[in-house]
């Protein structure tokens, strides 16, 4: 049926078939398309995002999320002291890996959370074609 596979830092970073892992869940997807992406910076993508399969997700970054959501008003301040960490979430993985290709989501990749991606996207139609409006796969 459906044939695309995405990179995900579930308990480790995996790659799988989307439709295989979301079809028939209440989970909601929506994705976007980049568009005029060149043949190097999507071979610096995939490279860069299967680099750390196997790896382990990055979960002492998600208590320094919410420390700048609840301390800090959003402003990327304890995020700054794992900004160099190995281990990512699943933002700020695709954020780095896009990043290396030259491409930000309005913040510096390790600072990106899904709403900062999502926002960018959404406000930047010449760049990013939503394909698959936010709802579940059935």
């Amino acid at each position: 049926m459906y044939s695309a596979e995405i990179v995900e830092a579930l308990w480790h970073v995996e790659r799988h078939k989307l439709y295989d892992a979301y079809a028939g869940t209440n989970d909601q997807i929506a994705i976007f398309r980049p568009i005029n992406l060149t043949s190097e910076q999507k071979q610096i993508i995939l490279q860069d995002l299967l680099s750390d399969e196997g790896d382990s997700y990055g979960y002492l970054k998600i208590p320094l999320h919410l420390i700048d959501s609840v301390l800090f008003n959003g402003r990327v301040v304890a995020r700054k002291l794992a900004k160099h960490w190995k281990h990512q979430e699943c933002s700020g993985k695709s954020a780095r890996a896009w990043g290396k290709a030259g491409l930000y989501f309005g913040k510096e990749p390790w600072a990106a959370d899904p709403d900062d991606m999502w926002d960018f996207c959404v406000s930047n139609p010449d760049k990013y074609e939503l394909i698959w409006p936010l709802q579940a796969i059935r």
